[in-house]
């Protein structure tokens, strides 16, 4: 299969498996890709950025436009796209060196980017505000995962309890067809 996302539960831990493969066989051993230019995206994922799940998400699409029988699975193009993060318009290192892993379409994501809120930056007094509203259940969870020596943990739990109150930093919902965002990602690549 090209292009593949698998996820598996192994107890309490979540193993996300990619797989980048090229059935043109266009590989040259001259190229090289730095895999330690992907460490940051768990650590993203730990702290509640979705992007690098809509990215995966987005390359099975874009591997779906090239070949229809990639996939095991009938993929409908009226199924509605997954929410859409914010921030695809300005992608972290790790994401940007995932998104060439997965070699992702720059038009699609850029299409793709058009749905995307921008991403929201805290400042320290709007920390304070968030611990000071969260309910006591989560900042005990926090605190005691952090005294663990979980601090990825900890700061997963409290971004996430940032996310739950704040308007528009969440994903947006999904309202384009597969069929709409490739359509919209053949456009841009025809005007190019």
């Amino acid at each position: 299969m090209v292009g593949a996302a698998d996820l598996t539960v192994h107890g309490k831990h979540l193993i996300w498996d990619l797989t980048s493969e090229d059935e043109e066989g266009d590989w040259s051993d001259d190229e090289s890709f730095d895999l330690a230019a992907l460490t940051g995206v768990r650590a993203e994922m730990l702290a509640g950025d979705l992007r690098p799940l809509y990215l995966a998400w987005l390359a099975a699409v874009g591997v779906w436009e090239r070949d229809e029988d990639a996939f095991d699975y009938e993929t409908d193009e009226h199924t509605i796209e997954p929410p859409v993060p914010p921030g695809l318009e300005s992608l972290t290192g790790p994401q940007m060196a995932l998104a060439e892993l997965l070699r992702l379409d720059q038009h699609l994501l850029a299409e793709a980017a058009t749905a995307s809120a921008l991403l929201g930056r805290s400042t320290p007094v709007e920390h304070h505000t968030l611990v000071r509203d969260l309910p006591p259940a989560v900042k005990d969870s926090a605190l005691v995962a952090l005294l663990d020596g979980d601090a990825g943990t900890a700061r997963a739990t409290l971004l996430a309890g940032r996310r739950s109150q704040a308007d528009g930093v969440g994903p947006g919902v999904g309202t384009r067809t597969i069929g709409e965002l490739l359509d919209q990602a053949a456009k841009r690549r025809a005007a190019r």
